[in-house]
């Protein structure tokens, strides 16, 4: 019996020689959510007036580029 993480594997790499594996992925996955965790954890730890000037240039840039995109 094969996990979902075998067969995922297995149909990104139909030959034998192949970069990717499963545990390559798992250890991707895992050093993202460390990165991730790690970043939230220093952004909750800034001060309010901080957090919100970061939310104000995080929203006009996406706001920007959704614009770029549709026109």
């Amino acid at each position: 019996m094969t996990t979902s993480i075998e067969r995922i594997g297995d149909q990104l790499c139909a030959d034998d020689h192949c970069e990717l594996s499963a545990q390559k992925m798992m250890g991707v996955a895992l050093l993202g959510a460390l990165g991730s965790l790690t970043l939230y954890y220093i952004y909750m730890s800034l001060g309010d007036d901080t957090r919100e000037a970061i939310k104000e240039n995080i929203t006009a840039a996406l706001k920007q580029n959704l614009n770029k995109l549709t026109q």
